[in-house]
């Protein structure tokens, strides 16, 4: 059975940076490209979970899989992952981590509680 993959509003937000940031210095067609590229990493990493490893200095207690120039930081969850958020692998993604706050973490609480009652 396919998984599937669940976005934060952070993640969600992140991809439409992303977006916004490819076009304005690459063009349309290239921040196509790299968004779906982002896309078809959410879809393998929610199929094959092991292929990432904790990091724990870094994205702890969260997965990072490599998608280009970012990182997909994501949790595994009961039929797939939730992404947590898209972030670029040049930022301290430590200090990011650090600086969530528990109404991020509230959210992905609240999307896993979401989630288990519509099953």
């Amino acid at each position: 059975m396919k998984k599937i993959f669940y976005l934060t509003r952070r993640a969600f937000l992140d991809i439409q940076k992303i977006y916004e940031y490819s076009q304005e210095n690459w063009g349309k067609i290239k921040a196509n490209e790299y968004v779906e590229n982002i896309y078809k990493n959410f879809d393998k990493i929610s199929n094959t979970i092991e292929l990432s490893e904790l990091r724990k200095n870094r994205s702890n207690p969260f997965l990072m899989y490599p998608s280009d120039k970012h990182y997909i930081v994501y949790e595994p969850f009961k039929d797939g992952i939730i992404i947590i958020t898209v972030i670029n692998q040049v930022r301290n993604i430590e200090n990011i981590m650090q600086e969530f706050g528990s109404s991020f973490y509230n959210e992905i609480e609240y999307l896993k509680t979401t989630l288990k009652n519509r099953q």
